[in-house]
This record gives structure tokens, sequence and C-alpha cells, in this order.
């Protein structure tokens, strides 16, 4: 008798897991998760609204992921997202949503309101990654990806290693909101090109307030980040000049860390961006010989007027275009009680005096010498 009861609780543990595996597996089947959305504007300021999620073909007694655009036209991200659902034979849920695009001609006029939309949504998660494309956004989600591959994981993955270890500067959604709403800051966001049905990193879009008003390369997006980030793991190729010959140094494994000071009056504020840089050298074109101090101290000095000359030129022409990536407002409201952002933006600032000092540490340069 106990046996055959112990027997009748499993079976009926068995058919309540088999019952719930269903429902969820019913509840996941019959809902559409988007990965990735694209803004781009129309005719008579309407905004059109793409999304990717994955769908699964059968082929035989195999399932093929792939995945499947829609997009809308409205007045509002709300509006198009409704419309959205009225023409999928699924619900649309963005709550994993993992990129939001914006086309070089949208983000021009603002993009302030379909961030806020997005960011006061409680089922999206404020890391979402933003971008920039230069073009049509849609067509960063139409370009053919490899077998199983997704748009909004393999736009993910392309903006979040190149962020984290390599050139891009560090944001997200409420990265950007963040500076968007600051009174002493300007957001920034990825720039990416579409040519050819491929997709690449551009460089850096940058904004003053929500509206983008010009970009900088990937070259210039490293200096950027050297004064907004600290780096870790990153790698670089620099140029440098040695007797009047060009060589090129590639440095791997970069950390560094910078400091922002102020100086001088409140009338005539004197900003120094102060950047510690320290990695290995790993490739190397020029005739000296790694192993003797005397070329390291070179090659040290070479690279740290490099970053010097580079993040002033960035500074200075942040001054003229009236942006403020690095953050320079903020340190002048840190100094003063009397913090007026009308003031600050329309005079001090473009005559700010700015200085960037580098220290430039090689830790090691390889094993072949």
């Amino acid at each position: 008798m106990k046996k055959q009861r112990q027997v009748k609780k499993l079976a009926v543990l068995a058919a309540v897991f088999l019952i719930t595996g269903c429902i969820q597996t019913s509840i996941i089947d019959d809902v559409a998760l988007i990965g990735a959305a694209a803004l781009d504007r129309t005719e008579n300021d309407n905004i059109k609204l793409t999304v990717s999620y994955p769908t699964f073909l059968e082929q035989g007694q195999e399932n093929i992921l792939e995945s499947e655009q829609i997009a809308a036209v409205a007045k509002t991200i709300k509006g198009a997202r409704e419309l959205l659902n009225g023409s999928s034979q699924r619900p649309l849920k963005f709550g994993q949503i993992r990129v939001l695009l914006f086309s070089d001609a949208l983000a021009e006029s603002g993009v302030e309101p379909y961030v806020d939309s997005m960011y006061r949504d409680p089922s999206i998660g404020n890391r979402v990654l933003l971008a920039v494309v230069d073009g049509e956004a849609q067509d960063a989600l139409m370009i053919r990806l490899g077998a199983g591959e997704r748009p909004g994981v393999f736009l993910g993955d392309l903006l979040l290693h190149n962020m984290e270890e390599h050139l891009l500067p560090s944001t997200n959604l409420h990265v950007f909101m963040f500076s968007a709403l600051n009174d002493a800051r300007d957001p920034y966001l990825p720039l990416l090109l579409v040519k050819d049905d491929k997709l690449r990193i551009g460089g850096t879009a940058l904004f003053k307030r929500d509206r983008f008003v010009d970009n900088i390369g990937i070259e210039d997006s490293f200096f950027l980040k050297l004064m907004v980030d600290e780096m870790k793991q990153t790698t670089h190729q620099f140029q440098i000049d040695e007797d009047g010959e060009k060589a090129y140094v590639v440095v791997e494994k970069i950390f560094s860390s910078f400091n922002r000071e102020m100086t001088g009056s409140m009338e005539a504020p004197h900003f120094r961006c102060h950047i510690h840089f320290r990695g290995e050298i790993t490739d190397y074109t020029g005739p000296l010989t790694l192993t003797k101090d005397e070329t390291m101290n070179k090659i040290e000095e070479g690279m740290a007027r490099q970053i010097e000359t580079k993040g002033e030129e960035l500074l200075k022409r942040f001054q003229s275009l009236g942006i403020d990536p690095v953050g320079l407002g903020e340190k002048y409201r840190s100094h003063t009680r009397d913090w007026k952002p009308g003031v600050w933006h329309d005079s001090i600032y473009e005559q700010a005096t700015v200085e960037v000092t580098a220290e430039v540490e090689i830790v090691q340069s390889g094993v072949t010498e």
C-alpha cells in the first residue's frame, strides 16, 4: 500500500510538471520578444518604428531560428507600438529589447521624446544600448547575418564589446538620459555605418542636449574615451615621430584613469584633464631597439604628446560646437554655489582655457627582444 501511494504521488507530480511545462512553452510560443528596434523620420513629421524579433521555421523535423522585421508609422512611439501589434500574429513584447537605433535625420531633430518613452516603460531595462545610424536606421536591422544570428543579439554584442574592450566611450539608455537632462554635460552615442549589406562602427555621435550635432571617427573616439572612461584591456595603435620618421606602436592591455581639475577664476576658468595611461607594446615598426631604456622613454614621450595634442584638439572642437561631452561644466558647477547654466553655456565655457596632460607607462614590450 505504501509503495502504491508513493507511485500515485510521483505520477501526480509528473503530471503537474508536464502541464506546467506545456503552459510555459505555450506562453513563450505565443509571444514575440523584440530584440532590436529602429526609429526613422518620415513625411509629415511621422516616425517609422521597425522591430526585429526571432521566429522559428519548421523544416522537416528541425526548427530553424530566423528573424522577422515589421514596421509601423505613427506620430508617437506608443502609437507605432499599437499599430505593430495590429499587424502581428503574436503579441509584441519589448521587455527583452537590447538595442534602439536612431536615423541621423531623426537624431538631428531630437530624440528625447522617444528615449523618454522607452525609459518610462517599466518592462524595459535601463541598460538598453542606443546608437545612431548614418542613414536609415531600419537598414541596420535588414543586413544579412549568419545562420541563427539575430539582429538584436548581433548589434548588442557589437556595441558592447567595442565599448568595454575597444574604442567607444561607454553609454546606455540610463547614461544618455542622465547626460541629456543634465545642464552641465552633453551625451554621446555610437555611430553605425551600413554599406554593401555590412554593418560596422563608424565612430561617436555627439549631441547637444538630445540633438545630434556632429560626429568623430574611431581614432578620435579613442581619445574621447580616455577623457570620460577608465579603460581596461583595450588595444590601440599609436603613430609617433622618431627623428623625423613615422613609426607605429601597437599597445595592448591598456589601463587608463583620468581626473579633471579647475583653476583660475570663475569668470575665466582653466581646465586640466590629466590621463594616466599604462599598457604593453605588442607590435612596433620603428628602427630602435625596445630593450633600451632610452628607446622606451622616447616611445612613452611620443605617446604622451599624441594623447595631449589630440585631447586638446577635441576639447577645443567641443567648445566651438557648444557641446560638453567631457563634463567640464560639472567640474565648474562643483566650484560655485551660484550655478547659472545660461551664463556657463553662453559666455564662460567657450572662453575657458583647456589643457590635457598625459603620463604614459609601458610595463612590458614583448618577449622577442
